[in-house]
């Protein structure tokens, strides 16, 4: 289709908030190839899920996004492209994308070893773009601002522990505590808690956003972290977007699918010969998450030095 006949585009997305930040530049460069379309993204009215303010929020304040709708309770007729992530929770809206004409694509994480990023721009490319990959995007707010005293370090190890997801729960690292102390102790750095309320429980940290603050809130504090620790986690993503230098922890998921792959990072892959499991039979089945406790704190302090140290 010619870019002068396209002048609404409609674009479906349903998943996660670090899937959105992988997202960003594939619909930046949806944008660049039809300059003079307006862009509305389309979420599923019946998507009930506790990161979906986050997420409308992230959607509503990305600068080529004209509009947030949902459907069914909003029409998405009359619109010249249909464009979905590729890669998400199947719902209604998707499957009409689909019949609208989107091409529907598996991917095959684990015999491609494709980032997700790259995934998605896959789909623009088709459509004919050829520029560069544009960079994620993750807007932050102009609020909270706090006054540095010496070297500050973030932490998240988020899996929104009650939120029910089977699969969410093998992300945590449950050496965190030890962590922060002695990373107090041997930077003497501040230690600035994020994620949700019942997350990085038994951390002692210095300020404690958990909990508090909206998503682009919290990206203005993270921009602020000399350092991000992080488990695989949708705040990982905000860091890597904002290019705060990320050690970044992974036991079960798939690093070369959702690994940083914007800021200077040092990855801490667990050392058990089954990690990782994403995408196969023992991901479900397994319920003791020995990858994660195989990583000891000395191995992110290593990683930690190495990457202040660069």
């Amino acid at each position: 289709m010619r870019t002068d006949q396209v002048r609404k585009i409609a674009v479906h997305f349903q998943n996660g908030i670090g899937n959105w930040i992988m997202f960003t530049p594939s619909v930046q460069a949806l944008k660049s190839l039809y300059p003079n379309a307006t862009m509305t993204v389309v979420l599923d009215s019946g998507w009930q899920d506790n990161r979906k303010n986050a997420i409308r929020e992230l959607v509503g304040s990305l600068d080529v996004v004209d509009k947030v709708i949902e459907y069914p309770k909003q029409s998405v007729d009359g619109y010249d492209l249909y464009f979905a992530n590729n890669w998400g929770e199947p719902c209604d809206t998707h499957r009409l994308f689909v019949e609208k004409g989107f091409k529907q694509r598996q991917p095959e994480w684990r015999t491609r070893l494709i980032h997700e990023t790259e995934f998605y721009m896959e789909d623009v490319y088709a459509l004919g773009y050829r520029g560069p990959m544009p960079k994620q995007h993750v807007s932050v707010a102009a609020m909270p601002v706090v006054k540095k005293n010496g070297m500050r370090i973030g932490l998240c190890n988020g899996y929104f522990k009650d939120s029910g997801r089977w699969n969410w729960k093998r992300k945590a690292w449950d050496k965190f505590p030890e962590l922060a102390s002695v990373l107090k102790l041997y930077f003497d750095a501040e230690i600035v808690l994020f994620g949700n309320a019942d997350e990085l429980e038994g951390v002692e940290g210095d300020i404690d956003y958990r909990g508090k603050l909206k998503i682009t809130e919290t990206a203005k504090a993270i921009s602020q972290c000399d350092l991000m620790v992080s488990s695989d986690s949708g705040l990982m993503h905000v860091a890597d977007a904002l290019e705060v230098p990320l050690v970044a922890i992974f036991g079960a998921t798939l690093c070369s699918k959702n690994g940083p792959i914007q800021t200077k990072n040092v990855v801490v892959r667990s050392p058990v010969a089954c990690a990782p499991c994403q995408f196969t039979f023992v991901f479900r089945a397994c319920s003791d998450f020995v990858c994660m406790r195989a990583i000891q704190v000395g191995d992110v302090m290593a990683a930690v030095r190495q990457l202040i140290k660069d």
